[in-house]
């Protein structure tokens, strides 16, 4: 972390520095096109001049020019590079914040599904149970009809059998009977 910022601050001031240089190197002809003179002689302006052309010439001052040139440069595209990172991190960033509410949104979306599928099969499961005791009833009131009917039958048929037990007809019960519907007959054709 300090290495960072110590390596910062001499970025700073290298760029500083350089820049007072060039600022220097550039006003300084100009200033002595501008036709300004020292107040020494003549001459040693020009000597002046051609030392400080010569200096400015000189393949130190150069390297370094060009060295200084290359550095804004890479300042420069190093500056566009860290504001495209910044602009990719914040757009990650917003994109990250917004998955967040996207996975909420998916969340309570599976939520309200699962409570509708619940409620869903839950009506479906009570349709079925209510068709089911339907048909179970139906089933229980055809089986009561049948025992009903079935039991009426046995009941007939125990009643006839205990009447033909208990009803014995000798000769004389039927010539009596077969008389007194004679008479019956003959008395209903007098009316």
């Amino acid at each position: 972390m300090i290495a960072r910022k110590f390596t910062a601050s001499l970025r700073r001031m290298l760029i500083l520095a350089l820049g007072l240089f060039f600022a220097l190197s550039v006003a300084y002809p100009l200033h002595a096109q501008s036709g300004a003179q020292p107040t020494s002689s003549s001459g040693h302006v020009r000597s002046v001049l051609s030392e400080t052309d010569q200096y400015r010439m000189s393949a130190p001052v150069v390297k370094l020019r060009n060295r200084s040139t290359a550095i804004q440069k890479h300042l420069v595209d190093a500056r566009t590079a860290t504001e495209e990172a910044t602009a990719r991190l914040s757009s990650v960033e917003d994109r990250l914040a917004r998955l967040d509410d996207q996975i909420a949104a998916m969340r309570a979306q599976s939520e309200a599904d699962s409570a509708r599928d619940e409620q869903r099969i839950l009506a479906s499961v009570e349709d079925e149970k209510n068709k089911i005791l339907a048909a179970a009833e139906a089933e229980i009131q055809s089986a009561t009809t049948l025992a009903r009917r079935e039991i009426q039958k046995y009941a007939a048929e125990l009643a006839v059998e205990q009447a033909a037990r208990k009803l014995v007809v000798t000769a004389e019960t039927d010539r009596l009977l077969v008389e007194s519907f004679a008479h019956k007959l003959g008395e209903g054709s007098n009316n």
